[in-house]
Parts: structure tokens; C-alpha cells; sequence
């Protein structure tokens, strides 16, 4: 929340959850995450962070943000798509969230 801060972006709401590891994490399916960012959106978030590394988000991006309404970041699609930005690649996925649905550059 501080990185968010520093950066100018403004925590309207915060859901924690405590699953007991990364690895019980790991082992989430798609309706566990879906249900994760449902109880951890706010009315005037205008997108959701989700920074759990463990999640296994790759395929969800899209489903993500229809479900709530708005984009969903998540630290693996964040990450990626940063790496792709600082080596001068724009990639399309149409699956993958917001972040991959066109050219950013």
C-alpha cells in the first residue's frame, strides 16, 4: 500500500486473507480467485490490486475484470507486462486483462 501511495494512487478499500502459505495458495482454482477479488472490491475502487504472486492469474485476466467490473491487476500480470514495456514489446492478449488488451506504446 505505500508503493501505491508513493505513486500518487489512492486505497479506497483492502481485503486480507490469510490462507495459511503460498503453497495453499498455489492451489487455488479460478472460482477461489474470482471470490478473492469480489470480497476485496470497494464502490469507488476504480480497479482492483491483487498483489499475491502465488496465484496462478495467467488465464484469468479477462474473466477477472468482467467479474468485477473493472480492471483487476494482479502481481504476475503487473510484472509481465513491465518487463514487456522495458524491452520496447507491446503484446496483445485478448484474455489477459485490461493491460494486455492493446498497444500501450
Amino acid at each position: 500500500m505505500d508503493r501505491l501511495a508513493e505513486a500518487g494512487v489512492e486505497t479506497v478499500g483492502r481485503y486480507d486473507f490469510d490462507a495459511g502459505s503460498d503453497r495453499k495458495v498455489a492451489t487455488w482454482g479460478a472460482g477461489q480467485i474470482t471470490d478473492l477479488v469480489m470480497r476485496s472490491l470497494s464502490p469507488d475502487a476504480q480497479a482492483v490490486v491483487v498483489p499475491e504472486t502465488a496465484l496462478h492469474t495467467a488465464g484469468l485476466g479477462s474473466v477477472l475484470d468482467a467479474a468485477a467490473g473493472r480492471p483487476v491487476l494482479t502481481a504476475t500480470q503487473v510484472s509481465l507486462w513491465d518487463a514487456y514495456r522495458l524491452a520496447g514489446v507491446s503484446p496483445v492478449a485478448t484474455a489477459a486483462g485490461v493491460l494486455f488488451a492493446k498497444h500501450t506504446s
